[in-house]
């Protein structure tokens, strides 16, 4: 570990230290944060992220405009569905096939599907309070080759919840793996195990800090040149829900997230640095 990431992860502990948990409001209140309790919300996220690394070890720079729908549906003895779908406009000077001279383009990204079942609250083993079962699909739908991975990906979750006082913590295990032909000349192969460790921390005046929210810990498995490798980043969204929506809805959040590698592990290499605004309409 070098110096900067001591330096990372010892904010990070000073931010635990004042976060808390008696410092939280005794009412407790849904900030969209927790995916075993989800909200009907839409979200506008805008993301930029700094020498973006792959495809092709591009050291590009890119802005993805991000537009977020989740719906949960009630069903009989409390089981939840839970669906969301995620739209992505990005902007980048990735090289490719359809943009050999880096010019700076706009186009839309893979589409982006989650399902997932939550099952009733109740007394799990390992005190464990809330369980979901669920899957993502990321369709190949980009309009052009640097605006996606080349590759339509299946990848199948297991999340649960456990709460320490007033805090959330909320493991998610994925494992994605590509599907579908080939593009024309290349050989793009997708698989990999992720771990998304969401820890969700109610602050006062509906403020909250939130880690991996967004971005997981990722170990490469696709018998390439990184195939074993993996990559561990930081991810802290500070954020805050309010009622000051713009008559839009009854209640909304904002937040700024910034993401960075705090391990990289071999030649799997994703970002310098990532920062992302985001404004929810919860309904």
């Amino acid at each position: 570990m070098n110096l900067k990431s001591l330096k990372i992860l010892t904010g990070i502990a000073c931010l635990l230290l004042w976060a808390n948990p008696g410092l939280a409001d005794d009412k407790e209140e849904n900030d969209g944060q927790d995916p075993t309790r989800p909200l009907t919300r839409f979200d506008i996220r805008i993301q930029y992220t700094d020498r973006l690394k792959v495809p092709n070890d591009s050291d590009a720079y890119q802005t993805v405009i991000l537009g977020r729908i989740d719906k949960p549906i009630p069903l009989e003895n409390k089981w939840i569905f839970y669906w969301r779908t995620d739209v992505p406009v990005i902007n980048n000077d990735v090289p490719s096939r359809d943009n050999p001279d880096r010019d700076r383009e706009w186009g839309m990204g893979n589409l982006f599907n989650q399902f997932i079942m939550i099952m009733p609250p109740g007394d799990y083993p390992l005190g464990i309070e809330a369980f979901g079962i669920g899957g993502q699909i990321k369709l190949d739908t980009a309009s052009q080759d640097q605006f996606g991975s080349g590759r339509s990906s299946y990848v199948p979750l297991v999340a649960w919840k456990w709460k320490f006082e007033k805090w959330d913590f909320i493991p998610v295990l994925k494992y994605e793996k590509d599907f579908g032909d080939q593009p024309s000349g290349q050989n793009i192969k997708i698989e990999n195990f992720q771990f998304k460790p969401i820890l969700n921390i109610p602050l006062p005046d509906k403020w909250f800090l939130s880690f991996w929210d967004t971005t997981d810990w990722v170990l490469q498995q696709n018998d390439g040149p990184d195939d074993g490798d993996w990559n561990i980043p930081l991810d802290l969204m500070v954020g805050k829900s309010s009622n000051a929506c713009a008559g839009f809805t009854d209640m909304c959040v904002y937040s700024f997230q910034w993401i960075e590698p705090i391990v990289e592990e071999g030649d799997f290499e994703l970002y310098d640095r990532t920062f992302q605004l985001r404004v929810g309409f919860f309904f």
